[in-house]
């Protein structure tokens, strides 16, 4: 028994000699991700033991990956906005992750992406902070056109090319505490057409526009006819009406930000009421002034 104790020492001694004292090393990706460190007399391998010397386990670090690129009007060798590329979603971002904008002056940032696809409700988190995200599919982004509870996905784009479902390509408020990005609104349809008919501002029912932006609002009329006689009217589907009342002090900027049977107006960026040239419905000491064939809005005598 007493001859066996040197040997059981020495043994343990050798073996506390070579073995090498474990830490988390970078993975080939410069992450953190499966790494170890080789020990003596052995070969290298991705996530796995690295030599005779011991083996390491990997830290949680996250691999970068190449976004799925998207059909998008830049071409694929122009240079990206670091780090990555929001409407065409070219570059890198960790695995799993979209690249979108965030921010009070919107600067593209990878975030976590969801499955949710053009005009789907969504969900924002950290609105208006660096680290916004949102729970919208890569190449869209959560907006709430009026406030918090009615967000919906609306895809990026740079101009109407970008845009498949709608041809307009426009600036929208990416948060409250500000900032806007180019996203595809719904279009502005043209009044008189057959083939793509306009909704009806006036109806608080219209069948014409899409159940996820079914609010009807006149916008400024056809700008390519040759004289007020023959300029047509134009409207647009949206999600959700604004706040702004009719004749307000407050100032708008677009129709969306009016309450529903309203319309901006360029001239004054008022409110007004919406009405029918052929069948004016105003208020006392007030006209229906026509805003291209179809539509006008009230004002006053």
């Amino acid at each position: 028994m007493k001859k066996l104790f040197p040997i059981c020492f020495a043994t343990l001694l050798v073996l506390a000699m070579t073995c090498t004292k474990a830490h988390f090393a970078p993975g080939p990706d410069g992450s953190a991700a499966g790494g170890v460190t080789a020990g003596s007399g052995g070969t290298g391998g991705a996530g796995g033991i690295m030599g005779t010397g011991g083996i390491e386990t990997g830290g949680m670090g996250g691999a970068m990956c190449q976004l799925i690129a998207q059909d998008c009007s830049k071409q694929a060798g122009e240079i990206l906005t670091a780090p990555c590329d929001p409407v065409c979603q070219r570059g890198t971002c960790p695995c799993g992750q979209k690249c979108t904008y965030a921010g009070t002056d919107p600067q593209p940032v990878c975030a976590d992406q969801g499955a949710l696809k053009e005009s789907e409700s969504c969900t924002v988190k950290n609105s208006g902070g660096s680290e916004q995200s949102d729970d919208c599919e890569a190449g869209n982004i959560c907006l709430a056109p009026v406030s918090e509870k009615d967000a919906y996905c609306f895809k990026l784009c740079y101009q109407d090319f970008d845009c498949k479902s709608y041809g307009d390509c426009s600036e929208r408020l990416l948060s409250p505490k500000g900032g806007s990005v180019s996203v595809c609104s719904p279009a502005h349809k043209l009044c008189g057409s057959s083939d793509s008919p306009c909704c009806d501002p006036l109806s608080t029912v219209n069948s014409v526009c899409p159940s996820a932006n079914p609010i009807c609002f006149l916008v400024a009329p056809d700008t390519q006819a040759a004289t007020d006689a023959t300029r047509h009217s134009r409207t647009v589907c949206e999600y959700s009406p604004g706040g702004i009342v009719e004749n307000s002090t407050t100032s708008c900027s677009s129709s969306r930000e009016c309450m529903a049977s309203l319309t901006c107006v360029d001239d004054d960026h008022i409110c007004h009421r919406v009405c029918d040239p052929a069948n004016p419905v105003c208020a006392t000491n007030m006209h229906c002034k026509s805003w291209g064939i179809e539509y006008g809005y009230c004002i006053a005598d």
